[in-house]
């Protein structure tokens, strides 16, 4: 095993670093991302830079935030630098690889994915958080998602009026209420 420590599965990551590795025997040089999570345990991606895996590797680096078209540029970045020009998190499958050369076991990075939120798509969520926690502020209690269209069974003492309703479809049992039931 290498001395990488990310554990097998999924994690969601930022990158570290990038290299750009020359091979001895004059082929392609390989690249490698090295993803860090939040516990700040490491595990790489790397793949060879042949024109036939090439879009691969430019794809991780774009799910992580990437925008220019340079690697040399990229794999001379460190710190806060590689942190505005690779911003987002990212989640990354851990797998272990079998070397079928020599049979060495190493940990290895086998797929990224698009992890984090647009910041049009953040603001859009913390805009619609702020509504459904005002809310439920202005109604108090909690709110119940309901799976289908429900309406309340109420004891004498309560009625139908005592069930509010909010914009994002969710029910609050009022006081005196017996249970929801489906329609």
């Amino acid at each position: 095993m290498s001395n990488y420590d990310m554990d097998i599965g999924y994690h969601r990551a930022r990158v570290g670093e990038v290299k750009l590795i020359p091979r001895k025997d004059g082929k392609e040089p390989i690249g490698k991302i090295m993803f860090r999570n939040a516990d700040g345990k490491i595990a790489s991606y790397s793949r060879p830079l042949s024109p036939k895996a090439l879009p691969y590797f430019v794809e991780a680096l774009r799910k992580c935030g990437w925008t220019g078209n340079d690697l040399f540029d990229l794999a001379s970045c460190t710190g806060a630098e590689l942190d505005a020009v690779l911003p987002l998190e990212t989640q990354v499958t851990v797998e272990d690889e079998v070397n079928p050369n020599n049979g060495e076991v190493r940990r290895e990075v086998k797929w990224v994915g698009e992890a984090s939120m647009s910041p049009a798509q953040r603001e859009a969520m913390a805009a619609w958080s702020r509504s459904v926690i005002q809310t439920v502020a202005s109604v108090g209690g909690p709110l119940v998602a309901p799976a289908k269209k429900r309406t309340a069974k109420t004891t004498a003492t309560a009625s139908l009026d005592k069930i509010i309703e909010d914009s994002s479809g969710f029910v609050r049992k009022g006081p005196g209420t017996d249970f929801l039931e489906d329609e």
